[in-house]
């Protein structure tokens, strides 16, 4: 991978380290050939729950804990969300937006 002057920024190591891309097609490949199933789903919901997780205590300056994170009725949308909605956070008049700055953007 070469960054925008040209230089080489990452080099795969080769044939003892295999690229990961690739090892998850083999293995999708393999499994589809053999009539397997790839069940990715619930790593990708925990995936997405421990960023939730992260922002939720970054945002609000606090440990949260998973199980208080799945309780939270902490909403980043509005109720009634139509195409004509506005988004939630506007920016100021000078066109910025304000900085995430816990225990002040989010109150949990």
């Amino acid at each position: 991978m070469k960054d925008y002057s040209g230089n080489t920024v990452f080099e795969h190591r080769g044939k003892d380290d295999p690229n990961p891309y690739q090892v998850e097609h083999i293995k999708l490949f393999e499994s589809i050939r053999n009539g397997g199933v790839i069940a990715n789903g619930e790593n990708g919901a925990k995936s997405t729950m421990t960023a939730i997780l992260g922002r939720m205590a970054t945002y609000s300056g606090k440990v949260v804990t998973w199980d208080e994170a799945m309780k939270s009725d902490l909403a980043l949308v509005p109720d009634n969300l139509t195409w004509d909605s506005k988004a939630p956070v506007q920016p100021n008049a000078d066109g910025w937006y304000e900085i995430p700055t816990p225990g002040k953007t989010v109150v949990l």
